[in-house]
């Protein structure tokens, strides 16, 4: 399943039967990517590295599905070496981890410890070439700007679907962004399936947050325009629309830029006023040289 999945996202898969083989495989064609079970026929992932090094030199980044790591991930990816745990493996989910860990070796940055975050820096690359890179690795995901006002973009299969700068959403927070320079970035993978949601929930030590994966998550998060129906369409799978304000904020702004022009707001209720004697006092000193004010 695994490699009809990245075989329906666009990636041409060599298939090896051991290690020898994979080898062999890796050796000859220099793939972009080597995907190794740590429990393969013959002398093991480490071996098929170890001996890729030596004979070809130049070594593409390294996956090893496994149970168990040995080694603490930090040191597995200084070497170009990943995992991904065998025992929860959803296909969707496995091919938007390797298109994040191409992502991140074309970009330069760092791939998170379970491949579901990269982080980048903005001073490399302009946010319009981040984003084009996005659209050819077909990523899905939320991209996290280091920004004091907080800012983000949602993409879906490279395609921007929506976007936002502090309080304001859509069209113009991406006009915004756009306009970036500096700073980092963080892209984080979104739509992780409720089943392996529920799992990660159960076995982690830590509180999840979820976004479209399921009420099997500790918490739920949303952007506030989206939750209020601020934001237009269209908009993630994962939105719950619980009110639809920006029909009420519309007619509400309507009906106040028709007052401003009828000069009917704001009334003296809602104007601030002189005390009489201040008033006195100020039309005497404005009052002009004849006597007119």
């Amino acid at each position: 399943m695994l490699g009809l999945a990245l075989t329906e996202g666009g990636f041409e898969v060599v298939n090896a039967i051991n290690s020898e083989e994979a080898l062999r495989f890796s050796a000859g064609i220099l793939p972009t990517l080597v995907i190794i079970h740590e429990n393969l026929d013959g002398e093991g992932a480490a071996s098929v590295h170890a001996g890729l090094v030596e004979r070809a030199g130049r070594v593409p980044p390294f996956l090893i599905l496994c149970e168990i790591l040995s080694t603490s991930a930090e040191e597995l990816q200084s070497e170009g070496i990943y995992h991904i745990s065998s025992e929860i493996l959803d296909p969707y989910r496995f091919l938007q981890q390797v298109r994040l860990l191409l992502l991140a070796r074309e970009l330069g940055g760092e791939p998170g410890d379970r491949l579901d975050q990269v982080y980048g820096d903005l001073s490399r690359i302009s946010i319009g070439d981040l984003l084009r890179v996005l659209k050819r690795f077909k990523i899905s995901g939320y991209v996290r700007l280091s920004i004091g006002s907080g800012a983000g973009i949602w993409v879906q299969e490279g395609a921007v679907i929506n976007a936002h700068w502090a309080t304001i959403g859509g069209r113009k927070a991406f006009n915004r962004i756009a306009g970036l320079r500096g700073g980092s970035f963080s892209l984080v993978l979104e739509g992780v399936p409720a089943e392996v949601a529920s799992v990660m929930t159960a076995r982690l030590g830590i509180p999840t947050i979820g976004i479209g994966a399921g009420v099997g998550c500790d918490g739920q998060v949303l952007v506030v325009h989206d939750l209020l129906g601020m934001s237009p369409p269209p908009l993630p799978r994962f939105v719950a629309r619980y009110a639809e304000l920006d029909e009420v904020a519309v007619d509400g702004l309507t009906r106040w830029a028709a007052d401003v022009r009828e000069r009917t707001v704001p009334t003296p209720a809602q104007s601030y006023a002189l005390s009489p004697e201040v008033a006195t006092r100020w039309a005497e000193a404005t009052r002009g040289p004849a006597g007119e004010a």
